[in-house]
């Protein structure tokens, strides 16, 4: 009588450990499916702030092509008025950084 019911205890055992080895693969199965969308998610944020930074550089790199082109112009319109006002700049920033 000890004998039986000591199997039918072992194999309660074997029964719920098989369940929670199941619980533990399904578990396992469904973390690795999560990471995988978050890493999906990742890279497909990163492509796009990628984008966005290329577009902004083309963007700032176009501004200041026509700032130079702006400043280039005024200098061959005025040559004099340039010189002084770098020498001015220049002066200024002379009397700042020895301070």
């Amino acid at each position: 009588m000890a004998a039986r019911n000591l199997e039918q205890e072992v194999d309660r055992l074997s029964s719920t450990l098989d369940d929670i080895r199941g619980s533990l693969s399904s578990l396992a199965s469904r973390f690795e499916d999560g990471a995988g969308e978050v890493a999906a998610s990742g890279r497909r944020q990163a492509r796009r702030a990628g984008r966005a930074v290329h577009h902004a550089t083309d963007r700032v790199g176009t501004s200041v092509r026509s700032g130079v082109g702006t400043v280039q112009d005024e200098i061959e319109e005025y040559p004099l008025t340039s010189v002084g006002l770098a020498l001015a700049v220049g002066f200024a920033l002379g009397v700042l950084i020895r301070r």
